[in-house]
């Protein structure tokens, strides 16, 4: 994907294009190293920004930008088009969402808009962006809007910058990721669903053509599903991850949907053949706990307690064909997302281990 950027500093303005910068996150890593790198000298200027930012900026034209611009509307080929106003600490970017046929508009200052990146990198396992984390600081702290070009087509500042307070835009992002795994996991059809995937962002929204009576009805139906209203869903700081929506979500689904005897795959949260042996495993439903949302299994060898339910990832049916996780017969449950099962495996190990290091701990020590 092609970005097009206009640049300004206090003495000059200057036009470029990259097929490094994919997105809003890449717009502020490009200027955190051009400020890292610049060590106060010039560090507001274009020059640095061409020279440090860590991607490949092309000179074009003061017409071609503007042509982009223009064109951004009438035949969308999927780019990113920014403003940067070093002089001023302003910033406006704008880009296309495919199949909605409207623009995603992020604008504010650009000091903020480092300080939501900089809130959002983590130093471990490896230092790297958590991009829920940006994402919702990002819509709290900047300015997030959505242009139709139907009925706002103004090339010059590439639409409406205003947000209705009412409507899809009263609701905070975590709506959209809640409704989001709600469809996901309820399976809804596509052409029922009302939220949309932005990769440019990395965020779920919602459909710009979707009622706002169908958002709101679907926004209850999720809450109904977690048993929360909309403002203790809202203040709960673990949903900051859409990660933990999901699993929240799943805990309450399969309290109704496990039963005693039924054979599953799950995630093992004891390793059989020593240390590091976390695997998906087979095993029989023991017990259900509905309030501690947990369950019992037998595996192989022994029966593995307080295991949560969102690691139940499917049952055993044999009339289902082909694999699901990497097993035959199995029938994921509420759909399969192999990413989330491997990050449920490594949190098992890491609470093994964590349990481990405390038993050593507390046991006696031997004179």
């Amino acid at each position: 994907m092609d970005s097009y950027f206009q640049v300004r500093d206090a003495e000059r303005m200057a036009w470029f294009t990259s097929q490094e910068v994919r997105n809003i996150a890449d717009v502020a890593a490009m200027i955190t190293k051009a400020l890292d790198a610049a060590g106060g000298e010039g560090e507001n200027s274009v020059q640095a920004l061409a020279d440090h930012g860590g991607v490949s900026l092309q000179p074009i034209s003061a017409d071609h930008f503007s042509a982009q611009v223009r064109d951004l509307f009438c035949d969308p080929p999927g780019k990113l088009l920014a403003e940067l106003d070093l002089k001023d600490d302003a910033f406006y970017c704008a880009s296309w969402i495919p199949r909605e046929e409207h623009c995603v508009a992020v604008s504010g200052m650009i000091s903020r808009l480092l300080g939501v990146y900089e809130l959002a990198m983590v130093e471990q396992p490896a230092k790297h962006l958590d991009l829920d984390r940006f994402c919702d600081e990002m819509w709290d702290h900047l300015h997030v809007s959505f242009v139709d070009p139907k009925t706002e087509r103004q090339s010059e500042r590439w639409g409406g910058r205003d947000i209705p307070e009412d409507g899809r835009f009263a609701l905070p992002k975590r709506a959209a990721d809640l409704v989001a795994t709600y469809e996901e996991l309820l399976q809804v059809p596509g052409e029922a669903c009302v939220t949309h995937y932005f990769g440019d962002l990395g965020i779920h929204i919602f459909k710009y053509d979707a009622a706002w009576e169908q958002i709101q009805n679907s926004y209850e139906n999720a809450l109904d599903v977690m048993g929360m209203d909309s403002e203790s869903f809202q203040a709960e700081e673990r949903f900051v991850h859409r990660g933990e929506i999901i699993s929240a979500m799943r805990d309450r689904l399969l309290v109704g949907e496990l039963k005693p005897g039924e054979t599953v795959l799950f995630v093992g949260t004891e390793p059989y053949g020593g240390p590091g042996d976390f695997e998906l495993r087979g095993g029989v439903v023991e017990v259900v706990d509905p309030s501690e949302r947990t369950c019992s299994v037998r595996g192989e060898f022994f029966t593995m307690h307080d295991v949560p339910l969102h690691y139940v990832l499917g049952r055993y049916d044999t009339s289902v064909e082909g694999e699901h996780y990497g097993f035959p017969h199995v029938r994921p449950l509420f759909g399969e997302n192999r990413d989330l099962a491997g990050q449920y495996l490594r949190e098992a190990e890491a609470s093994w281990n964590v349990q481990q290091a405390e038993t050593q701990i507390d046991a006696p020590q031997m004179m």
